[in-house]
């Protein structure tokens, strides 16, 4: 009995999807129905919204980048507000405008099944985007919207708000690139203050800077749903880090924060910084590519000392213990940064992944994170490649591998590592039991060298 069809990424056509239009009018064992990545075109999903207003098993569609314009979803529009079945619509990729959607919205209104809804990457506009937020003011079914990359612009952001203001059911909210500044943040903002229900969005990757940064963190120190925030790739500064540092000393919901991408820089850093000590819910935090120096390092090795629940901190490029992971790569941490990271390692009891590649580490630096890697017990994962390690860095891992018992992944190739670097880190492995991955990269390494490793991780 087949129950999920994926018939995605082949070559067929308007005359194809008629033919299975037709099947799935008495098939009744398929749950779930694929055709994505194809040229189904109107005609095609025309023949699909036909067998949708008869079948009654189909619970997830997935009609994405297939060249549909406002006919096929128009068609589609059709089925929903007959079908009683359908819990998932992915028409991503298209070229649907705010006719489409208008219609798709409507659709919205009497349908009461359908959950999730990805209609990004199209160019519904704002006007599309108020259709479908009018329409969620009385739909009381979907949980999940995705309507990144559609142009929607401030007033689409408006006409979200207000949605929100009253709508009690959705959970999840991309509006990623969309051409949103200031004013649409500022009006999201207002109704995260009253919206009881969200608990994911995703606004990266749009034109907010300090103001409307402002904004969200204002919204944050009153919200209490909020579980995951992304304002990553944006244009915020030290002042709305800042901002967003105030709120997470106060706000208790929100353990996913990505702030990737802006111009934290030190200043905007330390604030963040500051928070961690008090906060106790964030787990996950990325700011990598923010301009942060040692001195911005430095704040976030004094926090990663007393905070408690970090378990996630990504620095990659820049780098809290509520906090399990941490990203701060791709920075310009030096020797000085990285040993305020090692002396925090040496005391902090929740961090599990540190990603500090493609800063400026050098020996000194990578010599103070592995004098920290024989004490910590809770790093399972390090990714510090595409540094300035060399011999004397390089002995420094192998001595720690000798003695650490928790590291199961490491990632350390940077191309300037020689077959030195896998002897040395032979006689680590030989001693370590835990090591389970090891990465060395694109390096000049023998292939006697490389056994030479193989042999002892095999043993682990």
């Amino acid at each position: 009995m087949i129950a999920s069809l994926y018939i995605g990424g082949n070559g067929i056509s308007a005359e194809g999807a008629k033919a299975i239009g037709e099947a799935l009018k008495i098939n009744s064992t398929i749950r779930l129905f694929s055709i994505a990545y194809t040229s189904i075109l109107d005609a095609g999903a025309k023949a699909i919204a036909e067998a949708l207003k008869v079948n009654s098993t189909i619970t997830t569609l997935d009609i994405k980048l297939n060249s549909i314009s406002d006919d096929g979803a128009k068609a589609i529009a059709g089925a929903l507000k007959v079908n009683s079945t359908l819990t998932t619509l992915d028409i991503g990729l298209n070229n649907i405008s705010g006719e489409g959607a208008k219609a798709i919205a409507e659709a919205l209104k009497v349908n009461s099944t359908l959950t999730t809804l990805n209609i990004e990457s199209n160019s519904i506009s704002h006007d599309g985007t108020k259709a479908i937020a009018d329409a969620l003011t009385v739909n009381s079914t979907i949980v999940s919207l995705h309507i990144g990359r559609n142009e929607i612009s401030d007033e689409g952001a408006k006409g979200m708000a207000g949605a929100l203001k009253v709508n009690s059911t959705i959970t999840t909210l991309n509006i990623e690139r969309n051409g949103i500044s200031d004013e649409g943040a500022k009006a999201i903002a207002e109704a995260l203050k009253v919206n009881s229900t969200l608990t994911t969005l995703n606004i990266e990757n749009n034109s907010i800077s300090d103001e409307g940064a402002k904004a969200i963190a204002d919204a944050l120190t009153v919200n209490s749903t909020i579980t995951s925030l992304d304002v990553g790739i944006n244009s915020i500064w030290g002042e709305g880090a800042k901002a967003i540092g105030e709120a997470l000393k106060v706000n208790s919901t929100l353990t996913t924060l990505n702030i990737e991408r802006n111009g934290l820089s030190d200043d905007g850093t330390i604030a963040i910084a500051e928070a961690l000590k008090v906060n106790s819910t964030l787990t996950t935090l990325n700011i990598e590519r923010n301009g942060i120096s040692d001195e911005g390092a430095k704040a976030i090795a004094e926090a990663l000392k007393v905070n408690s629940t970090l378990t996630t901190l990504n620095i990659e490029n820049n780098i809290n213990s509520t906090i399990t992971s941490l990203d701060v790569g791709i920075n310009s941490i030096w020797g000085e940064g990285a040993k305020a990271i090692g002396e925090a390692l040496k005391v902090n009891s929740t961090l599990t992944t540190l990603n500090i590649e493609r800063n400026g580490l050098s020996d000194d630096g990578t010599i103070a994170i592995a004098e920290a890697l024989k004490v910590n017990s809770t790093i399972t994962t390090l990714n510090i490649r595409d540094n300035s390690i060399l011999s004397i860095g390089i002995k420094a891992v192998e001595e720690a591998l000798k003695m650490n018992k928790t590291l199961a992944t490491l990632y350390i190739g940077d191309g300037t590592i020689s077959s030195e670097w896998s002897k040395s880190v032979e006689v680590g492995l030989k001693m370590n039991r835990t090591l389970a991955s090891l990465d060395h990269g694109n390096n000049s390494i023998s292939e006697e060298a490389a056994k030479a490793v193989e042999g002892p991780m095999k043993m682990n």
